[in-house]
C-alpha cells in the first residue's frame, strides 16, 4: 500500500464501481466497506488512510451508478414504450475500417454505431432533439445499404428500437457488452430516407484520416495472399480488425484458451516496445532519445489498432514506465498498472464488468505479485553455476537456458490461473494445456508482428517479393492455427460449467490471497537479506 498507492486507490475504486454494476444488496456492499477498512488495518493504514480508502469506494459507487442511469441518453425519454417505431436523425460515428477491395475478407461481424441528433415517433410528429448511441442493424435486403454507411455520415432512417438480448438469453454476453459501452438499445433499420452529407467536425475527420491509413496498410499487410482465413488473422494480429475472424476460427482459439493473442494486449505493446527500441538501438540513438522516441511510436500504435481497453492499458503503463526511465527513476510496475486501472474507470466505471478489461488487469497483476518468487526460484535453479568453475560445467551450461523455460512456463501457468475463473463463467471452457501451448505460440506472435513491417515495407518498395513475404506470412499464421488446433482437440480440453458470479468471486479471493502469502513471504526474505 505504502509502495503502490495507484493501485491501492485503484482497488478501492474499482470495488466501489463493481458494488454498482453487479447491482449488489446492502448487505454485500457493507461486507465490500468492512472489507476495504480490513485490508487498510493489515497495511496498518492510519486514520486519513481509511477515510479515503471509504471515500474512494463511494466515489466508485456513485460514479457507477451514474453510468448505469445514463442521464444523457436523452432518446429513452422520448420512447413510448421499451421498444418501438421510431424515425432518428443519426451520425455514423463508428464504422468497419475494411477498404472495399477487403470486403470479401468481411465476416458479418462488423459494427455501426450512431449518435442519436434527434428523433420522432407516431405519438409526436415533429422532431425533437435528443442525444444517445445506439447500434445499427438491418434485414439481408438492407445490409447492402448499411454497408455503404461512412464514419461521419449524417443521415435521416427510420426502424424499430429494441432491446439488447437479455442476461438469461443466448446472446446475453454481447448484450451486456452493449450496455458497458453505453448502448441501451439495438436499431434495426427499415429504410434509409436520406442522406445528409458528412460531418466535417476535427475529431470525425482526424477519426476519418486514421480509418484510412488502417484501410491502407490491411490493403498492403495482405495482398496477394491467397487464403482468406491467414490474411483475417494477419490483420487481426497486425491491425486489431478481430472483428474479421470466422466463427469457427474464434471458437478454435476460445476451447484451446488462446483467444487472448487476438486483443492487442500487453503482450503485443511489449513486442512492439523491444521491436522498436532494437531499431533505435540500431541506428546508434542516445538512450533518452530513444525513450523518448517510443511515446509516438506507442501512441500510432495504439491509434491504429483500434482504443480497446487492453491496448489502452498497456499504453498508460508502458508511458509511465518511459516517464521513469526517462528521469532515471525506479518504474513501479504495480503502482503504473493501478494508475492505468484508475484512468479507465473514471472515464468509464462499467468497464469493471468488460471481459477484456478483466482479462488484461488480473493477467498482469497475478505476473507482477508472481514475479518475485519466481524470479528467486529461478536464481535458485542457477545456484550451482556460482560456485562450479566455468572450466568444469560441461552441461550445466545448458542450466540457463533450462531455467528461463521454467521460468516461463511458471509465468504462463499463472497467467491461466488468472484467467480461468473468467474463462469458465463466460466460456465455460477449459483447457489444461494452454499455459504450455501458449510458450510457442507467443514466439510465434512475435516473429508474425516482427515480420508484418517488413511485409509492408516490401509491398510499398518492391512488390515483386509479395510472393516470398506471402509464403512467410501462411507458414507463420498456419503454425498458430497448429497449435490451436492442438490445444482444442486436446483429451485434456472439456467443456465444463460454468461458475457463476458467487463462485467466480471466490476462486478470484482465493488467488488473490495465495498471491499476497506468497509474496509477502518474498519480500520478507528479501529485507532479512
Amino acid at each position: 500500500m505504502n509502495t503502490a498507492p495507484a493501485f491501492w486507490q485503484f482497488g478501492c475504486f474499482a470495488a466501489g464501481a463493481a458494488g454498482a454494476a453487479c447491482q449488489l444488496s446492502g448487505l454485500l456492499l457493507l461486507l465490500i466497506a468492512c472489507g476495504v477498512l480490513f485490508c487498510c488495518w493489515l497495511g496498518r493504514g492510519t486514520f486519513i488512510r481509511h477515510f479515503s480508502s471509504l471515500l474512494l469506494t463511494l466515489a466508485g459507487y456513485c460514479l457507477s451508478c451514474l453510468f448505469l442511469a445514463c442521464p444523457w441518453e436523452t432518446y429513452l425519454r422520448q420512447m413510448p414504450r421499451q421498444e418501438g417505431y421510431a424515425q432518428l436523425f443519426l451520425r455514423i460515428c463508428e464504422a468497419p475500417a475494411l477498404p472495399s477491395e477487403l470486403q470479401e475478407l468481411s465476416s458479418g461481424r462488423e459494427k455501426w454505431h450512431a449518435e442519436i441528433l434527434a428523433m420522432r415517433n407516431h405519438l409526436n410528429a415533429t422532431w425533437q432533439p435528443a442525444t444517445g448511441k445506439v447500434l445499427l442493424q438491418s434485414s439481408k435486403a438492407m445490409r447492402s445499404q448499411l454497408q455503404q454507411l461512412e464514419l461521419g455520415q449524417m443521415l435521416i432512417a427510420e426502424g424499430c428500437l429494441l432491446l439488447p438480448p437479455s442476461e438469461n438469453s443466448p446472446g446475453g454476453y454481447y448484450g451486456r457488452h452493449l450496455r458497458i459501452i453505453g448502448i441501451h438499445r439495438v436499431f434495426l433499420l427499415q429504410a434509409i430516407r436520406r442522406r445528409l452529407g458528412t460531418d466535417t467536425g476535427l475529431q470525425i475527420k482526424t477519426t476519418r484520416w486514421l480509418q484510412k491509413i488502417r484501410g491502407v496498410l490491411a490493403l498492403h499487410l495482405v495482398s496477394g495472399l491467397d487464403h482468406p482465413d491467414a490474411a483475417r488473422m494477419l490483420l487481426a494480429l497486425g491491425l486489431g480488425m478481430k472483428e474479421l475472424l470466422r466463427s469457427e476460427t474464434n471458437q478454435r482459439f476460445i476451447r484451446s484458451g488462446t483467444i487472448h493473442i487476438f486483443s492487442i494486449s500487453g503482450l503485443h505493446v511489449g513486442m512492439v516496445v523491444l521491436l522498436a527500441e532494437s531499431f533505435f538501438r540500431s541506428c546508434g540513438l542516445a538512450l533518452r532519445l530513444r525513450w523518448f522516441l517510443l511515446v509516438p511510436m506507442l501512441l500510432s500504435y495504439l491509434l491504429l489498432t483500434g482504443n480497446s481497453p487492453s491496448v489502452l492499458r498497456a499504453f498508460n503503463m508502458s508511458l509511465l514506465f518511459l516517464y521513469a526511465c526517462w528521469r532515471f527513476r525506479p518504474p513501479s510496475a504495480l503502482n503504473s498498472l493501478g494508475f492505468s486501472g484508475l484512468l479507465a474507470l473514471i472515464g468509464n466505471p462499467l468497464y469493471i464488468l468488460h471481459s477484456g478489461f478483466l482479462y488484461s488487469y488480473l493477467i498482469v497483476m497475478v505476473l507482477i505479485l508472481a514475479w518475485g518468487p519466481i524470479r528467486e526460484g529461478k536464481a535458485v535453479l542457477l545456484e550451482r553455476r556460482h560456485w562450479i568453475p566455468r572450466q568444469y560445467q560441461g552441461w550445466h551450461r545448458l542450466e540457463g537456458t533450462l531455467a528461463n523455460l521454467a521460468a516461463a512456463l511458471a509465468s504462463s501457468a499463472l497467467a491461466w490461473l488468472g484467467s480461468a475463473g473468467i474463462t469458465l463463467r463466460i466460456n465455460g471452457q477449459l483447457c489444461l494445456l494452454s499455459p504450455l501451448i501458449n510458450l510457442p505460440l507467443g514466439s510465434t506472435v512475435f516473429l508474425i508482428l516482427a515480420f508484418c513491417p517488413l511485409k509492408l515495407l516490401l509491398a510499398f518498395v518492391c512488390p515483386a517479393a509479395q510472393k516470398f513475404s506471402n509464403g512467410v506470412a501462411v507458414v507463420l499464421l498456419n503454425s498458430l492455427q497448429f497449435w490451436a488446433e492442438t490445444a482444442a482437440d486436446s483429451s485434456l480440453t472439456w467443456n465444463a460449467v460454468p461458475f457463476s458470479n458467487l463462485e467466480n468471486f471466490l476462486y478470484h479471493l482465493a488467488l488473490g490471497l495465495w498471491l499476497l502469502l506468497i509474496t509477502a513471504k518474498y519480500q520478507e526474505k528479501q529485507r532479512a537479506r
